[in-house]
């Protein structure tokens, strides 16, 4: 919350919104840590509410975080306006990941009359991405009350594909091998 309303300043996360606003525009922030019924929220976690010095803060801010790994990668940035009793925001952002791997499996019988082997062998490759849009306006109908409302789109893709083989006594025993794409 900002002035103990909800506002399109906010990014996804408070560190990022704590990186926005001005340190010398910050009067209090309080931590609210069993919130009643009024702030509507969710979990347990609490509401952070950052209280200014100037009750209408005004302009355009905006973050970009990158996060890169071997396995998996993200892109994020927002944009932030507020002016007056009128604020907008839009986030945009994807993530993607890849994961591949082998599996080996030999199973010997102990049954020495029918001894049989069986091996399998498999290897499988995952591959995730999708975007992420929202945006978000709000307009302080009264200094106390704020009519808000967000446009939110999340879509992921994600195949598998994964080969595996069979064998027993060391012959295929099927005619092709077994495939999930």
């Amino acid at each position: 919350l900002i002035n103990n309303k909800p506002s399109s300043i906010l990014a996804g996360s408070i560190d990022i919104a704590m990186k926005l606003i001005p340190a010398d525009e910050i009067e209090r922030v309080e931590v609210i840590t069993s919130p009643s019924a009024k702030y509507d929220a969710e979990g347990t976690g609490g509401i952070i509410n950052i209280i200014t010095k100037r009750k209408n803060m005004a302009g355009t801010n905006g973050s970009v975080n990158i996060g890169a790994g071997t396995r998996s990668s993200n892109l994020y940035g927002d944009i932030n306006y507020r002016s007056g009793r009128f604020g907008t925001g839009l986030s945009v952002g994807g993530s993607g990941y890849h994961g591949k791997g082998d599996i080996t499996t030999t199973r010997i019988s102990t049954d020495t009359a029918n001894a049989l082997t069986l091996k399998q062998e498999g290897k499988n490759s995952m591959i995730g991405m999708g975007p992420f849009i929202k945006w978000t306006t709000d307009i302080d109908v009264t200094s106390k009350n704020t009519l808000s409302t967000a446009l939110e789109y999340y879509s992921f893709y994600q195949p598998i594909k994964s080969d595996n083989s069979n064998f027993i006594n060391g012959e295929n025993q099927f005619d092709a091998s077994s495939k999930l794409n």
